[in-house]
């Protein structure tokens, strides 16, 4: 404050460049205090007595301070650049001489400009400035120079000279080595001007915007945005994803209204093709949110990150995303969900179009950080089950029962997701030894319910032997915890949950009832593992006395070429594999719940199970056994 001031005294004794490199410098300081607001008031006031002379630099310089800090856009900014303005218009030598530096100060602060902003003349004189002088500008020079032009207003009459002098600057970009912008882009971003350039269409002056015209836009900016570092967009929000995730929606629209892409939908809904700048545009956009939601930052911005989503889900980008990117995407909503979004619709929304995208175990997980999110916000809105088709089982009927419980205000529960993958299926010891953390989820005005586990749909790394023992009992253990889920809830909990007050109430006989419905349940599951090792027991006594019994050999049974031949059909009462038969046989008949899915058991023939069941018999007719007389001839016996 005491330089500003300091500053603000001398500047009616400086010289000109004093001043414009007094301005210059204070407004390149950030941030922008209120003790500045001296100098510029100081250097306006002498501008608009015209108290010095500035050269074509110099007046570019005071206006681009200007325009960066928003002061005086009305009083002294219009004075400064309307002098260089009518500099160039009335000396030919004057436009000869003008530099790169000087021109694209001068565009910088003209975009600036209050309404009406440029006349006609006076935009046809910078365009022609530009094309002359815009070869000779490396990439930053360009950089600063396009951007000024893309978001200077345009009269209706001079839109040709304007869209010829953009594309040049633009399509300069793409020539040079990519560089970082000679000059801080807007720190409210680009996405604005873009919205303007294509909203003047709807006036229909000519000459129209095409898709080629926009293509050389949107390269160009794609070359800056390669170029910016980490500490650009903690200055300015040009360019960032949250940027391009506005700018891409307006270019794709403008794209499909042109048909510079096919207008017709993919058949099933598969995502359109757009034109190939489009799609790298897009492809740049994916690149863009991995960038800057990389490991150890903060969470991309949830609008944008839907958006996105919505693109990839309408268009094919280029290159395709892989799924490490959906994956960072489930973790970006996780992030989200564990601190809890604004907009919880939006959120919704973002994991319906992710979901389809995502392996079973990341929906798993996804699930589960969105279910523990509902336990500290008590809100889950319907709309996450409606945009949620193709989650797992267990994790669509937690939501189902959360989303039922919210609308029927019935309790205050609190949903714990314990879907398991497929790598560590849940069995019936599993669910028992999981018992003693049941009482510490049953706490008012909390009741925690674990949903039940869910069954692959094929089981083929488990031994045929202990299958008809361990798929009854685990059946029995699941008809346990739905009965558990969907026993009624009281309706005084509804009122509990119904009030603000931080303090527990007092214990209620309808969830003392409930308690003791729930440790009938858990002795339930007791005594189907108690069931289930004393079956595992019997099948391991079983067996030893198989090998251990010693047969006389008996005479020959018809059975047996039919058992080799596969006609033979298994009763219960014969070995091991007839009584797997009929567990599932009767497994297939039993009535299950909606929710399971059939459980399918490849049962090959093994023939080292059956020569331990039938060994002594197999020893007598071992000839008989390997080639059976209704496959090959063996009577008379070849001569040696």
């Amino acid at each position: 404050s005491r330089a500003a001031s300091s500053a603000a005294e001398a500047i009616p004794n400086a010289n000109p460049r004093e001043v414009a490199a007094i301005a210059l410098s204070f407004s390149k300081l950030r941030p922008q205090l209120p003790e500045y607001a001296p100098v510029y008031t100081a250097v306006a006031t002498g501008v608009c007595s015209g108290v010095w002379e500035f050269s074509r630099l110099q007046a570019a310089l005071i206006g681009t301070a200007f325009a960066d800090v928003q002061l005086h856009l009305t009083d002294a900014l219009p004075v400064v650049v309307r002098s260089v303005l009518k500099q160039l218009a009335d000396e030919a030598a004057a436009r000869a001489e003008l530099t790169v530096d000087e021109l694209r100060y001068l565009m910088h602060a003209c975009a600036h400009l209050p309404s009406p902003g440029l006349t006609s003349e006076e935009i046809y004189l910078l365009a022609d400035c530009t094309q002359r002088l815009v070869p000779a500008a490396n990439f930053s020079m360009a950089a600063h120079l396009a951007v000024s032009w893309l978001r200077l207003p345009v009269p209706p009459a001079a839109k040709a000279q304007h869209q010829d002098a953009l594309c040049t600057a633009f399509i300069q970009l793409t020539n040079g080595k990519v560089q970082r912008p000679a000059h801080p882009l807007p720190a409210a971003g680009l996405a604005p001007a873009i919205a303007s350039l294509l909203s003047r269409e709807a006036r229909r002056d000519p000459p129209p915007l095409t898709p080629p015209k926009l293509r050389d836009v949107v390269l160009g900016l794609m070359q800056v945005s390669q170029a910016l570092r980490a500490d650009d967009l903690l200055r300015s929000r040009s360019l960032s994803f949250a940027d391009w995730a506005r700018i891409a929606p307006l270019v794709l629209d403008f794209c499909q209204a042109h048909r510079a892409a096919p207008a017709e939908g993919s058949a099933g809904g598969a995502p359109q093709a757009v034109p190939g700048w489009a799609a790298s545009m897009l492809g740049h956009l994916v690149t863009k949110a991995r960038a800057e939601g990389a490991e150890g930052s903060d969470p991309v911005d949830l609008q944008s990150l839907l958006t996105l989503l919505r693109l990839l889900r309408r268009y094919k980008p280029r290159p395709a995303p892989d799924e490490r990117f959906f994956a960072w995407a489930a973790r970006q909503l996780a992030a989200h969900g564990e601190t809890g979004a604004e907009d919880g619709d939006a959120l919704a929304e973002a994991v319906g179009e992710l979901v389809p995208r995502l392996p079973d175990l990341e929906r798993a997980q996804l699930a589960r950080v969105l279910l523990a999110r509902s336990q500290a916000t008590r809100t889950a809105p319907a709309t996450l089950m409606e945009t949620m088709p193709a989650m797992a089982t267990s994790a669509r009927l937690l939501t189902s029962d959360q989303v039922r419980m919210e609308q029927e205000g019935k309790a205050d529960i609190t949903l714990v997701s314990t879907c398991a993958s497929k790598q560590a299926p849940v069995t019936a010891r599993g669910v028992a030894a999981r018992s003693g953390r049941l009482w510490g989820l049953l706490s008012a005005p909390e009741l925690a319910v674990a949903a039940p586990p869910r069954m692959p749909a094929q089981v083929a790394d488990v031994d045929p032997v202990l299958s008809s023992p361990i798929a009854a009992a685990t059946a029995e253990v699941a008809a346990a915890a739905v009965e558990v889920r969907t026993a009624p809830l009281p309706e005084e909990l509804s009122t509990q949950a119904s009030t603000s007050s931080v303090a527990a109430p007092a214990p209620s006989p309808e969830l003392d009832e409930l308690k003791v419905r729930l440790e009938q349940a858990m002795r339930r599951v007791d005594m189907l593992e108690a069931r289930l090792e004393s079956q595992e027991q019997r099948q391991a006594s079983h067996e030893q006395e198989t090998e251990r019994k010693v047969c006389a050999p008996s005479a020959h049974d018809p059975e047996d070429d039919d058992i080799l031949s596969g006609r033979h059909q298994p009763s219960p009462a014969v070995g091991t594999l007839g009584g797997l038969a009929a567990v599932m046989t009767a497994a297939a008949q039993s009535p299950s719940p909606a929710m399971w899915a059939p459980l399918h058991l490849s049962q090959p023939f093994s023939f080292e199970e059956f020569r331990r069941a039938q060994s002594p018999k197999l020893q007598a007719e071992r000839m008989r056994m390997i080639m059976p007389p209704h496959h090959f001839p063996v009577w008379p016996l070849p001569k040696k």
